[in-house]
């Protein structure tokens, strides 16, 4: 798998070279969390963005490891996932592999990915259309055909004036920008989302407040075939940037998790009775170049 991803790396990277010298933003982050049973979370992640006037592409690799007290249900966890993005024209290609496990004999059964090939009709300048299908192995036809792709149609509305992008699909986006101030919210099914608000006092330092919430779901061969750990947490904080140069910025971040629940399985009762856990605080840099 990872030289069938570098492999698609490869090749996307020189059809966009071809198409003409891009725009290039590669960011990094990490992230230290205390998180739940007192245990420390690092999260790290990289992602790159190239784009030419006709294509753009963009890579994005995240990681994280789980050091957990004697109260968890296990003693440590890994957890890794790889978005890509191709855009080109009128054709959308998008792929998303990732794994989240507490031993390497679950490695395989946390295994999902989604690919998706979408279409764009533009309407008029300000709106466009977006349609094709998507292929994933996180949803099923029932028991009996757990091992056979879901395979849907996939489909957005998309507008963008000169304050407002709107996007109404899978993920739901909403963004407000007006001179120094921006503000948006995003929600993807199921429980995972977020919103900021962002003020801009100069051209190089801004300061911003953020809400999310996410859901992580960690296989082991403790479980049986059909259970999972599933981690869910709402976080809010503070973010401060500047730009160290012209090309580049770095991002202080901190925060608080106020809400966390865990459960096994993932029935409608199941998420209802889930246990709640304490909360927990974390601190994150990012650090950004563009070239």
């Amino acid at each position: 798998m990872r030289i069938f991803i570098a492999l698609l790396f490869f090749v996307f990277s020189g059809f966009i070279f071809a198409a003409g010298k891009p725009d290039h933003i590669y960011k990094s982050s990490f992230i230290s969390d205390s998180y739940s049973y007192g245990r420390q979370l690092y999260y790290a992640s990289a992602d790159d963005t190239f784009k030419s006037e006709s294509v753009q592409f963009m890579n994005k690799f995240d990681a994280s490891y789980s050091r957990n007290t004697s109260e968890a249900l296990f003693s440590e966890h890994y957890s890794f996932s790889e978005f890509m993005n191709l855009n080109a024209g009128s054709n959308i290609f998008s792929a998303f592999v990732s794994s989240s496990f507490a031993d390497k004999k679950s490695f395989g059964r946390g295994f999902e990915y989604f690919t998706a090939f979408q279409r764009k009709s533009v309407y008029d300048e300000s709106i466009w259309f977006e349609f094709g299908l998507f292929c994933t192995n996180q949803l099923d036809y029932g028991d009996r055909y757990k091992e056979i792709p879901f395979i849907c149609p996939i489909g957005s509305v998309n507008y963008k004036s000169d304050s407002f992008f709107i996007r109404i699909g899978v993920p739901l986006i909403i963004t407000y920008f007006n001179g120094k101030f921006m503000a948006g919210f995003r929600y993807a099914p199921i429980l995972n989302g977020g919103m900021f608000a962002r003020y801009s006092f100069l051209p190089f330092i801004f300061a911003e407040a953020f809400s999310s919430a996410k859901v992580d779901k960690i296989t082991s061969s403790k479980f049986s075939v059909d259970d999972e750990l599933h981690l869910f947490g709402i976080s809010s904080g503070l973010k401060a940037g500047m730009y160290i140069t012209r090309n580049a910025s770095i991002v202080l971040e901190g925060g608080y998790t106020f809400l966390r629940k865990e459960w096994i399985s993932d029935s409608s009762r199941d998420v209802l009775d889930a246990e709640r856990k304490k909360g927990s605080w974390f601190a994150g840099i990012s650090l950004s170049a563009m070239l």
